[in-house]
């Protein structure tokens, strides 16, 4: 990892900006390919760079940036996406205690004083001991973060060498993953329910059942009935007296103890169980062999190389 970084900054649409750290040029179509939240504003029109930035100050340019155009409008460095609360957890730029001192890139350098930044360790009460460099995220950033953007980077560079498809054929290639992924949610069930399962029919085989059984033997009818309703809509069982409430079929066997020391038939309960999920394992199966990340990359490339879309 380099020692020093040139920060690219980008004006984007409504007033956004995007700084981009780089350990070599960078382009605004790279810049939005290694953030592709800010992608909603492009357009991007380069601004000016600052170079000669090592890499725990990077987050420090950026949080001037936010101090001076909005915490909203700007992204960068180890934030992703555009406001602090989809920014890095747990650290809101009024936190954060940024200073010319604190930062280590000088006024004439960034552009930024600290009078317009709004901004100083006495304003915001951090100690430079207690600087937001040290925090895990930031580290996590230095260590990981610039060589993950990086990669992006390089990865913009050798999609331009490969022979893509169009946008359309990508967008439909998400629009099929999409799809698979919400029919596998409305399959999924709380698999601990077949555990659940076998608490019932010991209960019900040893007579068992007490009052203190209640409120775990109330959850599984409630459980059951979801199951149930859910089987019958996808025609996996067919609707029965007691599928809407399973109790009229168990209350007399666990309750009452009507089948103590006999077996009961829980092949209707099963059925529906095992045969949503194991539906659930298909879709999720076929979603596993989808590279979804390299799809949207290259529709991502797509779109920003495509004039039409820009």
């Amino acid at each position: 990892m380099n020692s020093f970084y040139t920060v690219f900054i980008f004006e984007l649409q409504n007033g956004k900006y995007l700084l981009c750290p780089s350990d070599d040029d960078c382009s605004a179509q790279e810049g939005l390919f290694m953030y592709p939240e800010a992608i909603a504003f492009r357009e991007p029109r380069a601004v000016t760079t600052v170079k000669q930035v090592e890499s725990w100050q990077i987050d420090g340019l950026v949080h001037l940036y936010m101090h001076k155009y909005g915490t909203n409008n700007v992204i960068g460095g180890s934030y992703q996406a555009f406001g602090p609360e989809y920014g890095r957890v747990g650290k809101s730029v009024s936190a954060c205690g940024i200073s010319e001192a604190t930062c280590g890139i000088s006024e004439a350098t960034c552009g930024i004083s600290e009078a317009t930044c709004g901004i100083s360790e006495a304003t915001c009460g951090i100690s430079e001991s207690a600087r937001c460099y040290c925090t895990s995220e930031q580290i996590k950033f230095i260590t990981d973060g610039l060589d993950e953007l990086n990669a992006r980077k390089e990865k913009f560079r050798k999609l331009g060498t490969e022979s893509l498809d169009t946008i359309d054929n990508y967008r439909s290639q998400v629009e099929m993953y999409d799809n698979l992924v919400q029919l596998k949610d409305q399959y999924h069930i709380d698999r601990s329910i077949i555990g659940e399962i076998g608490w019932l029919q010991n209960l019900i085989i040893n007579g068992t059942y007490t009052h203190s059984d209640y409120y775990r033997y109330n959850t599984l009818m409630q459980n059951l009935a979801q199951i149930c309703q859910k089987a019958i809509s996808y025609e996996i069982i067919e609707k029965q007296y007691y599928t809407h409430n399973p109790r009229l079929y168990f209350d007399s066997q666990a309750v009452h103890k009507e089948c103590a020391g006999h077996e009961v038939s829980f092949e209707i309960f099963e059925q529906a169980i095992y045969t949503l999920i194991n539906r659930e394992d298909e879709l999720l199966y076929d979603i596993e062999q989808i590279n979804i990340a390299d799809i949207r990359d290259r529709l991502l490339y797509q779109i920003l190389t495509t004039k039409h879309h820009l």
